[in-house]
């Protein structure tokens, strides 16, 4: 389950039309309205509303069955994307040598 408020009232804040946010996560409106009308999202709708709003999944998910999936999840998203840093860095210093 999600609290649908969250995410309208982020998504409202940053100007951001219900619209957009269902293009940047992967939804039709559509898709997005029935998805807040039955409370339900899948777990990559749920990773990306995290990162285009900015919020912390713990935020707006109220499943506690679904955070803990995600938790670790997110952890490995995040220690991907730190080695992927690290790597790109690297590679820019040995660029510059």
């Amino acid at each position: 389950m999600i609290n649908v408020e969250v995410i309208k009232t982020r998504a409202k804040l940053l100007r951001m039309p219900l619209s957009e946010l269902a293009e940047k996560i992967g939804y039709s409106e559509a898709g997005l309205h029935q998805a807040f009308k039955h409370e339900k999202i899948n777990f990559r709708a749920v990773n990306n509303i995290s990162k285009v709003l900015g919020l912390a999944v713990e935020e707006f998910v109220t499943d506690l069955e679904m955070l803990e999936v995600i938790a670790p999840i997110n952890k490995n998203l995040e220690g991907r994307n730190i080695m992927r840093e690290s790597i790109d860095q690297s590679i820019l210093i040995e660029a510059h040598l």
